[in-house]
């Protein structure tokens, strides 16, 4: 129990390391809070969403609304050729998703967008909120398979069949094991809170997993990336994989 604690701890350690470097290249930050003075329950901010790769191409904002906030606008702070997709229309009282997207951003660039919030009741606070960048590929979720090194290992293929939820569809994976092994399969929030887990007896050959985009106490998740950790036991050895999924309500 202690190596297993030891094991997580450590993971979450560099999970949160991992993306403060943003492993993918993508990242989205929340800057410049501010009140109206007239109206202290007004806020604005600004989201700087930036693509740190070599590649251009269109991107997604998901937002979790909390429930003491009504996400009034959001405006791009560049030119675009058409209206900046938003779904749903704004203003979108809350709690709830928000999608905002596709929109275009080149290699190695950023695009800042300037977001006015007004908090419900008495509250002049902002409450707990999540926001991902994720690129349209992610969204497509390819599903191919990821080689487990050489095959001679306990995991000769896994796949996420698709990466992606949309409308609550349940998220697939397919392992190959090369000898019976146990699986476990655990998924995170981007700031490291472990959301679902589930373990299984696998079968030399083809497995099937499935996670049906709830947390452990049976609710549904929000929209957002997750990280899933895959790991196997087996033959007297321990292999680790670890991707991402994306949930779209």
């Amino acid at each position: 129990m202690k190596r297993a604690a030891l094991f997580f701890s450590s993971f979450l350690f560099s999970l949160s390391c991992a993306f403060a470097q943003s492993p993918s290249g993508y990242v989205l930050s929340k800057t410049d809070i501010s009140s109206a003075s007239s109206n202290p329950q007004t806020i604005t901010y600004q989201w700087t969403a930036s693509n740190n790769t070599s590649a251009g191409g269109n991107f997604f904002i998901l937002e979790n609304v909390p429930g003491n906030e009504t996400l009034q606008s959001i405006v791009m702070e560049a030119s675009l050729s058409s209206a900046l997709p938003i779904s749903p229309s704004l203003p979108s009282a809350a709690p709830g998703p928000v999608t905002l997207g596709p929109f275009y951003m080149a290699s190695d660039s950023s695009v800042t967008f300037q977001v006015t919030e007004t908090l419900q009741g008495s509250s002049s606070t902002v409450s707990s909120e999540t926001f991902s960048l994720v690129s349209q590929i992610q969204l497509a979720g390819n599903g191919g398979p990821s080689p487990a090194g050489s095959g001679r290992g306990l995991i000769q293929s896994l796949a996420a069949v698709h990466n992606f939820s949309r409308g609550g569809q349940p998220v697939g994976f397919s392992l190959s094991l090369n000898a019976p092994a146990r699986v476990t399969l655990a998924l995170f929030t981007l700031t490291g809170e472990r959301v679902y887990d589930f373990q299984i007896q696998g079968t030399s050959g083809v497995n099937q997993l499935s996670w049906n985009i709830e947390n452990n106490a049976h609710q549904a998740v929000t929209s957002g990336l997750y990280i899933y950790v895959l790991r196997v036991f087996g033959n007297g050895t321990e292999e680790t994989k670890v991707g991402k999924v994306v949930v779209l309500k």
